[in-house]
């Protein structure tokens, strides 16, 4: 093989190296904004999840209509949510939460909702205090053990975006070290070999 042929290989070595450096960088990138934008928009979802607690306690204590309607706005703020989320996530592990999130939000508001509605149909509305029935009390565990299961999920949701945003960068890292490592080994060998000739 002649000089200038070899040369020329060096030159393609390199352009090879730069190239794949280049489109792990590219790969890096789109993964972890993909990664990070879900991680937004689960603690987004957090959020809201956590102020409907805090809306239905308030509800709970003083039976106002104010806190009713704030948390059935929340609810409709999470719905949508929800529907992004459904367009954003592709993993199957991904999807499984979501989906089990969904229902545990389900649950909470048709159970919340038809126990509000209960206590305002009955007129059974007081200023303060607790005035609940054995079977409303029941309920209202139910709501709050379902509320928990949605926030865990969320948890868990934000726990599998972080890891694919970490895998995403670290496998960029070893790309491109191993590219690197190998683009140069080959830089070597044909210099030496150019040099021997």
């Amino acid at each position: 093989m002649k000089i200038k042929t070899r040369l020329r290989l060096n030159t393609f070595i390199s352009l090879g190296i730069l190239i794949l450096i280049l489109l792990s960088f590219a790969w890096s990138f789109r993964e972890m904004f993909k990664a990070t934008r879900n991680m937004d928009l689960v603690n987004e979802m957090r959020k809201i999840a956590f102020e409907r607690i805090v809306l239905r306690d308030d509800y709970l204590l003083h039976k106002e209509e104010r806190a009713r309607i704030q948390w059935l706005a929340k609810s409709e703020i999470l719905r949508r949510l929800f529907e992004s989320a459904s367009h954003e996530f592709t993993g199957s592990e991904d999807l499984a939460l979501l989906k089990e999130a969904r229902g545990f939000f389900d649950i909470t508001f048709t159970s919340f909702s038809d126990f509000m509605e209960d206590h305002k149909r009955n007129a059974r509305i007081v200023k303060t205090g607790f005035d609940f029935t054995e079977a409303e009390s029941r309920q209202i565990d139910q709501i709050f053990l379902k509320a928990y299961a949605l926030t865990d999920s969320f948890s868990r949701l934000h726990g599998s975006a972080l890891r694919k945003r970490t895998t995403a960068r670290n496998s960029a890292v070893l790309i491109i070290i191993i590219s690197s490592i190998g683009g140069v080994f080959a830089l070597v060998l044909n210099s030496v070999s150019i040099n021997r000739l």
